[in-house]
């Protein structure tokens, strides 16, 4: 029979030293008989789930301390206030093992280099009649590709070695339904967080997160993660494709490489990237103060015609340039404070006012690309409180900058649509795969192409 429940590490620690006291008499009743039934055997593998607490299953079995214990294994992690000293001890090592354990380590490793959160695989084999309480060997990774390994000899020394990490290639599907923000429900449902900022990059070029998002809307994210042979997750790749469902339309997003360069498509193979972008900020960060058209100036008092919009978002935020151009002006502007123009091809420039401070290396003549940094937020010049003014001209004339979703995008076509075509196939293979919602797909290691299938786990 398996049982299984989920503790802290502090509570599974108490736990399990409380259980390896209980001695052969306390499993007898008064008559001399064994109680019937058992007593889980804690000592099974554990694992730490997403909240940090220790997910134990535990096959019972009856106890007889005099068999020698099988080894157990079980996963440590630093919390605040940790060492790896107060880890051992609270495992059950003794003084005088967690102090080879710390020389050994020190001279492969830096322990000051530890941060919290740390992972430890640690295997131990518990006290009986015959044998004392042993720790046999611990196990974490130092980097993405080392792992050290300290062994415990027979002589009752220890060794340890650094030996490179192997990493197996894993796709992560998570499904979410929007509760306040697609940033907060989507970091709730476990998405890294780089890949949520990398999702909403491709999403504001099909999307306004202003007014386009609604609760009870529906996403789904398929992206890469490294596991080590544990089964934890080492390194998060890529976002390969990411679906929004605001109302009845539906966007489908996935990356793909062509021609060496990458970037995102819709799934009739059109590029998702338009001439320039919508908001030039990070979506989680900012909010509409103030649209384009006429408004009642906030400063002046008195109805003036509001040539851009203003983007709220706190001191600091990075603002992006909105396409590929040079930049045409650049310095303090009046009420504009510090300002930069980019011009961009088929008759396009951006304005950005009110920053804080300036990129470095940028001036009157540089040139710069979509999504590069330009400057930050600020409240220079005739400002109310921190805040971009974006504008956008096309052809001498101020338009709304939101209203460049309208602007047309590349299209595959030939040999590059099909290339995508088959691309596009390999991932809808993928996410067909992983129709359960929050699920994972262990990868060849050396998958190319959609003829392999995932092994789902």
């Amino acid at each position: 029979m398996m049982t299984a429940c989920v503790i802290s590490v502090r509570e599974y620690r108490k736990e399990h030293t409380f259980l390896e006291k209980v001695s052969h008499d306390d499993m007898m009743q008064a008559d001399g008989s064994a109680i019937s039934g058992f007593v889980p055997d804690v000592s099974s593998p554990l694992s730490l789930d997403t909240e940090g607490r220790v997910t134990l299953t535990a096959e019972t079995a009856p106890v007889n301390p005099a068999t020698p214990t099988q080894p157990q294994m079980r996963t440590l992690q630093l919390s605040k206030g940790d060492t790896l000293q107060s880890l051992l001890t609270e495992a059950g090592a003794s003084k005088e093992d967690i102090d080879q354990i710390i020389a050994t380590v020190q001279s492969k490793y830096n322990l000051r280099r530890m941060k919290t959160g740390q992972a430890f695989i640690v295997t131990t084999q518990n006290a009986t009649e015959s044998q004392p309480f042993q720790l046999k060997n611990i196990e974490f990774n130092i980097s993405d590709k080392s792992v050290l390994t300290v062994v415990r000899t027979a002589q009752g020394t220890y060794e340890a070695k650094v030996e490179s990490l192997t990493l197996k290639p894993v796709l992560r599907r998570i499904d979410g339904r929007i509760q306040s923000s697609f940033y907060s429900t989507a970091l709730r449902q476990g998405v890294p967080k780089n890949i949520v900022q990398e999702a909403i990059a491709s999403l504001t070029y099909v999307m306004n997160f202003q007014h386009g998002i609604k609760k009870g809307d529906e996403f789904q994210i398929l992206f890469e993660e490294k596991h080590d042979r544990h089964g934890k997750v080492v390194k998060t790749g890529n976002l390969r494709y990411v679906s929004f469902t605001a109302g009845k339309t539906q966007h489908r997003i996935y990356r793909h490489t062509n021609n060496g360069q990458v970037s995102y498509y819709d799934d009739k193979g059109r590029s998702i990237v338009k001439g320039l972008l919508q908001t030039p900020l990070d979506a989680s960060k900012m909010r509409i103060t103030s649209g384009y058209g006429m408004r009642l100036h906030p400063i002046n008092g008195y109805n003036k015609y509001h040539k851009g919009v203003d983007l709220g978002a706190p001191t600091g935020t990075a603002i992006k340039a909105a396409g590929d151009g040079v930049i045409i002006k650049y310095g303090y502007y009046g009420e504009y404070g510090n300002f930069v123009k980019i011009r961009h091809s088929n008759g396009y420039e951006t304005a950005y006012g009110h920053l804080s401070r300036y990129e470095k290396g940028l001036s009157v003549g540089s040139r710069v690309s979509q999504n590069q940094v330009i400057g930050y937020v600020g409240s220079t010049g005739s400002a109310t409180g921190p805040h971009l003014h974006y504008e956008v001209i096309y052809k001498g004339s101020n338009i709304n900058p939101m209203s460049v979703k309208k602007m047309p995008s590349v299209q595959l076509v030939g040999k590059d649509l099909q290339k995508f075509n088959k691309a596009k196939s390999e991932i809808d293979t993928h996410l067909v795969a992983l129709a359960q919602p929050n699920t994972i797909a262990y990868l060849p290691d050396n998958m190319t192409d959609s003829t392999q299938q995932p092994v789902v786990g």
